[in-house]
């Protein structure tokens, strides 16, 4: 139940070679075998997401690792409710099938999608018990988001605020430099991203 569709973390090998780390050994790190992110229906536990990424960004000292890997995450990489997204006719329409269909991807996580008049706060929860490392997978994700809002309204797009739960990095220069919106850190609440 608790489990992970690879997606675009079949990239995540890749990413690191650019980066002179040798996959293999992170992968063992997190509990996986070498072929576990060969494919992008390939499934992993949910767990290991966080082990996974939080390897990674020792392993190339980056403490923002998350980032890099869900700039890279793609609509086309995200199996039916990526394609649910693209055929939305609105962006209200294509967030509100991620919320309800992120289920198919995502057995540790969920999206939400508060909507107001004039406002969408789309947001994300890690409810699987025990997740380690869980600030990569909100980084990973949080990415994630602003870079289907943008695949979806131009890269000019740029949400209100970023709300993250988790301690303010050292340095945020990675964050503003992507998300390009008032950033919030708080450990003690959901992520959230504010859309105009």
């Amino acid at each position: 139940a608790w489990s992970q569709r690879v997606d675009a973390l079949c990239l995540l090998p890749g990413i690191l070679r650019d980066l002179g780390q040798d996959p293999e050994p992170i992968l063992a790190s997190a509990g996986l075998a070498p072929t576990a992110l060969d494919r992008q229906d390939n499934r992993i536990p949910f767990a290991a997401t966080g082990r996974l990424l939080a390897a990674a960004a020792r392993a190339s000292d980056l403490p923002h690792f998350g980032l890099l890997t869900g700039r890279v995450w793609t609509l086309a990489s995200m199996g039916l409710p990526g394609q649910l997204m693209q055929h939305s006719p609105t962006l209200r329409d294509a967030l509100r099938s991620l919320a309800v269909y992120h289920r198919l991807d995502c057995g540790g996580g969920a999206v939400f999608l508060l909507e107001g008049k004039e406002t969408a706060t789309l947001g994300y929860v890690v409810h699987q018990p025990g997740v380690e490392h869980i600030e990569f997978i909100y980084d990973t994700v949080m990415a994630c988001g602003v870079n289907f809002i943008r695949e979806l309204l131009g890269q000019h797009s740029t949400p209100l605020k970023v709300s993250f739960a988790r301690a303010r990095p050292a340095d945020t220069r990675p964050y503003r430099d992507y998300f390009r919106a008032r950033l919030q850190f708080n450990p003690l609440k959901e992520k959230v991203i504010a859309l105009a």
